[in-house]
């Protein structure tokens, strides 16, 4: 079922300011739309949202690889 769909991948942040410039400035990702809720980058022709929340438990584990 998933091999002929796009995934998406999520990851959390509590300051989207910051994220910004990690995933635009640092990385190099495109911002494809800055919603209310999300910030959108292309990776590669794949969508990654950087969602807001308003409290973030840091993973123990890798959540984009």
């Amino acid at each position: 079922m998933l091999k002929n769909n796009d995934s998406i991948s999520f990851v959390a942040t509590r300051d989207p300011a910051i994220s910004r410039v990690f995933y635009e400035g640092t990385l190099g990702l495109t911002l494809v739309s800055d919603e209310h809720i999300a910030l959108v980058f292309d990776v590669n022709g794949h969508m990654l949202r950087i969602t807001m929340v308003d409290k973030l438990i840091p993973a123990k584990h890798t959540i984009l690889g």
